[in-house]
């Protein structure tokens, strides 16, 4: 079956259509004989719709990451003469910026969380650790 501009707009519209009856509560075979189509189309449009909608926020999501770090980035450089004359109100300034960039990047963890020992949790499982391979040898 050949991809043309017009099956994809049908497809887009439709998958549209699916998402907002969804969303107003109505079953999948509901809204599949509304449309004319199978269920398993509903529910496939259904899907592609949710990802589409998925991307979107991530997107939207990494923007205003980029826009954080950017502020952060400014508001540091805005302090670099203070913290370079030994200013103490300006590096512990300085430090919670840095915290607040940690945070938003993710790399720190919450309080209170501690790194898993990995030991315990393949003994939990009754699993044994492997032995490092050998290299290979070419």
């Amino acid at each position: 079956m050949a991809r043309n501009g017009a099956g994809v707009t049908v497809r887009a519209v439709r998958r549209v259509r699916v998402l907002e009856a969804r969303v107003q509560g109505r079953s999948l075979r509901a809204i599949a004989a509304e449309l004319g189509c199978a269920p398993a189309t509903a529910m496939r449009d259904l899907h592609h719709a949710l990802a589409e909608l998925a991307r979107l926020e991530q997107a939207r999501t990494a923007e205003l990451v980029a826009l954080e770090l950017a502020r952060l980035d400014h508001l540091l450089a805005a302090l670099a003469d203070k913290i370079d004359a030994g200013d103490v109100g300006a590096i512990n300034v300085a430090v919670r910026i840095c915290e607040r960039r940690s945070r938003l990047l993710g790399l720190e963890r919450p309080a209170g969380e501690t790194v898993p020992d990995v030991s315990a949790l393949l003994a939990a499982l009754s699993i044994s650790p492997r032995a490092p391979a050998e290299p290979y040898d070419a």
